[in-house]
């Protein structure tokens, strides 16, 4: 609603999202953030600009956090959508807490058994033109890739999972990323190899449940 919009609300939202990001990867870069409302729902996100069709924290983080798995982070969205949408769905549910976390996860485990059951489920490294649907690619990139976030969140740890971010944003802001450089860095600062959590992740279809 429009109130949302009114007396600084949309202002304090942006600033309380922001402060978190930076917070989770590092500082925020470009010279500002502008967000505007946009007639339909969801959001939109741009270098410096968001359209968001509401006020929230949760959909600006979601879409600001575009921002920095992006538009500082250079991943390929066609190409590795997991990347982008799938981290930005992750961080939206690590701002609101636990509790949320926890629930969501619930949710998308229970609609990939569903797609593994039915026969549409695909790796969620398919690139992006060479899904079968856009509701497959919807569930595949955004709740897949959110499960594969909290996955690694599980197998790091908190503070292990936290310096990977940080070192990661450090070490590839304004560089084009992929799948190894954010594995090198995961590997690195977890001390171990991963190579057997990206393969089964991105490559594999099939229910995993650790």
């Amino acid at each position: 609603s429009l109130t949302q919009w009114q007396n600084g609300k949309a202002l304090t939202q942006t600033r309380t999202a922001l402060r978190w990001l930076e917070a989770l990867y590092g500082d925020y870069p470009y010279p500002q953030i502008t967000v505007v409302k946009r007639l339909d729902a969801g959001g939109t996100e741009f270098p410096m600009m968001l359209m968001n069709g509401e006020a929230s924290v949760g959909l600006t983080v979601h879409e600001l956090g575009h921002v920095y798995t992006y538009g500082i982070l250079a991943n390929n969205e066609w190409q590795s959508g997991w990347m982008d949408e799938g981290l930005s769905s992750y961080q939206e549910l690590l701002q609101a807490g636990d509790s949320r976390v926890l629930l969501a996860a619930r949710l998308a485990f229970a609609k990939e058994a569903a797609t593994v059951r039915d026969g549409t489920a695909e790796p969620i490294g398919t690139r992006a033109d060479l899904f079968r649907s856009f509701a497959v690619y919807d569930a595949s990139v955004y709740d897949r890739g959110q499960s594969m976030y909290q996955s690694l969140h599980d197998l790091l740890g908190e503070e292990t999972f936290q310096r990977f971010l940080r070192e990661y944003y450090g070490m590839w802001q304004f560089r084009h990323v992929d799948r190894w450089a954010m594995q090198a860095v995961a590997e690195r600062i977890g001390e171990q190899k991963l190579g057997w959590f990206f393969d089964q992740w991105l490559q594999q279809s099939g229910i995993i449940n650790y």
